[in-house]
């Protein structure tokens, strides 16, 4: 196998892992004759074609979702994506481009999506589907600027150390598709964007550099980063001529809020800066926050272990309709598995900055408070509650239907069977052996100390009676 074949073989691994068709369904459904794509319902009989546009690493994944739900309904499409990221699609074209350095192959995908978006009118719908790495995939820039020249330019500012919003501030006012130029060639079509968010904050204009935006940016701070960043001098001048000329309002700005483009586009974030690794399996309606860290193997929202026991002995099933919810900046370790809730509408919970090691089981309706770090082996059934600040080392079994305190220490190994009510409280210990044999000695352990202090007292007498010895005859 080519280098090239592996890595599409690992993409395509972590693209079924990452699996984006949920987020997608859960904002674009078909209900007979009513499509409802980005909270906004449509009559599929009063529309003339569905137009299918994207752009980014995810774009292809997306693009394969849409056509599962809305099938020969798309009337065409076309997406690019980073070299490595195609996946197969049955009615949409995929090509693959440069990134993070622009290449000719993404100038004329832009031009394809621009031709594509300029085709449409108003009773047409056009489709956006928006992830990371867009902004470098889709050059096109404006005349007289050269790919070339924007190349030399994104160079100098990924050295200079420029952020992705510096970036994307200065490629919008490059561009003939940026910064909401998509939606003005699209004009008056509806435009619906999906975005998948890989910037801090989810702002829409920064995504891809938001092609369907509103852009609050101007020439003038195109300028200023490249000031800050010290190319101003050493960038291409035809660049730099653009910008001056655009900052003294000689060139037609990028399009702002409230501009008439946008009076029939929605942009709808559907999921964020989350890391799914390869091989992570994720359940229909999970919610996963930003910031998150899913690594290989993990599984999220699967049913669990719930059975009825049935009078001929055998078990059946209890069905688990609940959800999983997993809150901002949680890292899920390899082959780590949170079941869902069991009852429709309730939900297992991992609070904000949760970290959870490898191997880690995680039953139906348990809730672990933020900032609250498990180690690997770690076992918490059903219905528990671990309170925040906590700490769990490796192995640790929690029985369920059990409350822990904040900032609870349990040291590795320990079983816990019944609730923590103290807060800051450091347990360990709980070996496993038959439990006739440990109840019994459960007894004695906890009459140890009192035993020591009777025998401490009869070693006294013992000792003062030898001491004193008897009298001599």
């Amino acid at each position: 196998m080519t280098t090239r074949e592996v890595a599409k073989t690992v993409w395509a691994a972590a693209l079924a892992a990452g699996d984006v068709a949920p987020l997608v369904r859960r904002h674009l459904s078909v209900n007979g004759s009513a499509l409802t794509a980005g909270g906004l319902t449509l009559d599929l009989n009063r529309l003339q074609r569905i137009l299918v546009l994207g752009v980014g690493k995810a774009a292809a994944a997306m693009a394969r979702a849409v056509e599962g739900i809305l099938g020969d309904r798309v009337t065409e499409g076309f997406v690019v994506v980073k070299d490595g990221y195609r996946v197969e699609t049955a009615r949409i074209e995929v090509a693959e481009a440069g990134h993070p350095v622009p290449d000719t192959r993404g100038l004329e995908a832009s031009g394809r999506l621009l031709t594509l978006a300029a085709s449409a009118n108003e009773r047409d719908l056009v489709l956006v589907l928006v992830s990371g790495g867009g902004s470098a995939l889709t050059p096109a820039p404006a005349d007289p600027i050269t790919l070339a020249e924007k190349q030399t330019l994104t160079r100098l500012l990924l050295e200079g150390g420029a952020t992705i919003g510096e970036l994307n501030a200065v490629r919008k006012h490059l561009s003939r598709l940026k910064g909401g130029l998509l939606a003005r060639a699209a004009h008056p079509a509806t435009v619906v964007t999906l975005a998948l968010s890989d910037v801090v904050g989810d702002a829409l204009d920064v995504i891809a550099s938001g092609p369907t935006s509103p852009d609050p940016s101007t020439y003038g701070d195109a300028l200023e980063v490249l000031e800050a960043r010290g190319v101003l001098e050493r960038a291409p001048r035809a660049i730099v001529e653009r910008l001056r000329a655009g900052a003294r309002g000689a060139i037609e700005e990028t399009p702002k809020p409230g501009d008439r483009v946008f009076e029939r586009v929605r942009n709808v974030v559907i999921g964020n800066n989350t890391i799914l690794r390869p091989s992570v399996k994720v359940y229909a309606d999970t919610e996963i926050g930003s910031g998150c860290e899913l690594h290989s193997g993990s599984i999220i929202g699967s049913d669990g272990f719930g059975f009825a026991p049935q009078a001929d002995g055998s078990y059946k099933t209890i069905p688990q309709l609940g959800n999983v919810i997993i809150k901002d900046n949680v890292t899920v370790g390899a082959n780590t598995v949170i079941d869902c809730a069991t009852l429709l509408g309730d939900s297992t919970i991992v609070h904000q900055g949760v970290k959870l090691d490898n191997l880690i089981q995680i039953a139906h309706n348990v809730e672990i408070g933020k900032n609250t770090v498990i180690a690997a082996q770690a076992g918490i059934s059903g219905s528990s509650k671990v309170g925040e600040n906590s700490m769990v080392g490796g192995q640790v079994g929690i029985a369920g239907h059990l409350v822990l305190a904040n900032n609870t220490s349990i040291g590795a190994q320990a079983g816990i069977a019944k609730s923590v009510k103290d807060e800051g409280q450091r347990l360990i210990g709980y070996p496993a052996f038959d439990v006739k044999e440990y109840f019994k000695s459960y007894a004695i352990f906890k009459r140890l100390p009192s035993i020591f202090d009777r025998l401490s007292e009869l070693e006294k007498k013992v000792n003062g009676t030898e001491s004193g010895g008897v009298g001599n005859p």
